[in-house]
C-alpha cells in the first residue's frame, strides 16, 4: 500500500522539525510494510499546496498522512488535500514537557484540531485516531498505521462495488430484502441472475474436462469425504466452476446464492462448501441471497485483509448476558 506524506508547516515555528518529520514518518511507513510517497518539503501556503495537489495527481496513492510536526497551516492543508479523493489520516506530533522553548515547541495538537475542524466544515471525510498526539517512531503509531491501512482498504475497495445475486430471495426470509436503487446511490451495483442460468452452466460442463477434474481434486483435499462420494465431488466441482465463471464474466466482487431448496432437489447437494471455498479465496460469498450482509462481510474482509463471515446469533449461553452460541449452516471456511 502507498501512503502519501503531507507535512503541514507554519513558518513561525522551528523549521528543522519539518525536515525531520518527513524522514521520521517515511521510516515509520516503511517499517509498517508500506511504501511512502515523499514530497519535496512541507506545505505552508497556497502556492506550495497547489504544488502538492499536483504531486498527488502524479503519484497515485492509497491514502494520505497529513502530518503536523508544528502548528501547521489549515488553509493550505485544505487546498492541498480537498480533492485528494483518498482517505486522510491526521497526525500531530507530541510536545514534551522538557522541550517547550521557542526553538523546539510544536503546538501541533492545536493545529491538528483546527485543520480537522475545517475539513469537517467542508464535509471532507478524514480520520483521526487515538492518541491525539503521537511519537511517530513509537509502536503506538505503528498501530495507527495498521488501522489506517484497514480504513484505506475499505474506502478504496468499496468504490464501485459489484454484487451478484444468483437466484431470487427465498420466500420464507423477508429479512434479507434490500433496495437496489439505494445501494446504487452509494456506488454499489447489484447484478441479478435467475437460478436457471446457473443450472444451465452446470449442465454444459463436462465431467471429464480438465477444469472440472482439477476443481474436484481441490475439493477432495479441501474437506473430508467418506468413501464412495466421488460423484458428489464432481457435482460440487461443476457448481464451483459455474459460479466462478459467473464471477469472472460479470466482474463480481461478491456473490450471494439462493441456496435452498432447488440446489438440493436438482443437484442433490448443498452449496455450503463451495461458498466456503470462495470466502477462503477472499471472494465474499453467502447464502440465502443475503446481499446486505454480504456487503458487510466484504467490508469486514477488507478491514482485516482476511476472509470475513456472517454468523447466526443462535442461542443464549446460560445466564451470561455477554456470551452466546453462534454458528452457521455453511460458508465460514477455515476461519
Amino acid at each position: 500500500m502507498k501512503f502519501a506524506i503531507f507535512v503541514s508547516n507554519r513558518t513561525t515555528f522551528p523549521q528543522h522539525l519539518v525536515t525531520a518529520a518527513i524522514e521520521d514518518v517515511a521510516n515509520a511507513v516503511r517499517k509498517s510494510g508500506h511504501t511512502p510517497l515523499i514530497p519535496a518539503g512541507g506545505v505552508a501556503n497556497d502556492a506550495q499546496a497547489l504544488q502538492y495537489a499536483d504531486f498527488l495527481k502524479e503519484n497515485p496513492c492509497d491514502g494520505v498522512l497529513a502530518v503536523f510536526p508544528n502548528f501547521g497551516d489549515e488553509c493550505s492543508c485544505l487546498t492541498a488535500l480537498r480533492d485528494a479523493g483518498k482517505p486522510i489520516l491526521f497526525v500531530a506530533y507530541a510536545d514534551r514537557l522538557d522541550q517547550m522553548g521557542s526553538a523546539v515547541r510544536r503546538d501541533a495538537f492545536c493545529g491538528k484540531i483546527s485543520a480537522v475542524n475545517l475539513f469537517r466544515q467542508c464535509r471532507i471525510p478524514c480520520t483521526v485516531l487515538e492518541p491525539h498526539t503521537v511519537e511517530v517512531t513509537s509502536d503506538i503509531f505503528q498501530n495507527n498505521l495498521r488501522t489506517f491501512a484497514s480504513v484505506c482498504r475499505i474506502v478504496n475497495g468499496m468504490k464501485r462495488l459489484r454484487t451478484g445475486s444468483i437466484g431470487a430471495r427465498v420466500t420464507p426470509f423477508k429479512t434479507v430484502r434490500f433496495d437496489e436503487v439505494t445501494l446504487e446511490k452509494y456506488g454499489i451495483s447489484n447484478e441479478s441472475f435467475d437460478l436457471s442460468e446457473l443450472f444451465s452452466r452446470i449442465k454444459n460442463l463436462k465431467e471429464n474436462s480438465d477444469i472440472v477434474r482439477e476443481k474436484a481434486q481441490f475439493i477432495k483435499e479441501y474437506s473430508s469425504w467418506p468413501a464412495g462420494t466421488e460423484d458428489v465431488q464432481l457435482r460440487m466441482a461443476k457448481l464451483a466452476v459455474a459460479i466462478e465463471d459467473m464471477i469472472g464474466q460479470y466482474r463480481l466482487d461478491l456473490v450471494t446464492l439462493r441456496c435452498w431448496t432447488e440446489l438440493e432437489e436438482e443437484l442433490k447437494l448443498s452449496p455450503c462448501m463451495v461458498l466456503s471455498m470462495l470466502n477462503d479465496k477472499k471472494i465474499c460469498a453467502n447464502c440465502e441471497v443475503d446481499t446486505v450482509n454480504a456487503i458487510a462481510m466484504y467490508a469486514l474482509s477488507l478491514a482485516a485483509d482476511a476472509p470475513g463471515a456472517c454468523l447466526d446469533w443462535n442461542n443464549n449461553y446460560g445466564d451470561d448476558p455477554d456470551a452466546c452460541i453462534l454458528f452457521h449452516c455453511g460458508p465460514t471456511g477455515h476461519l
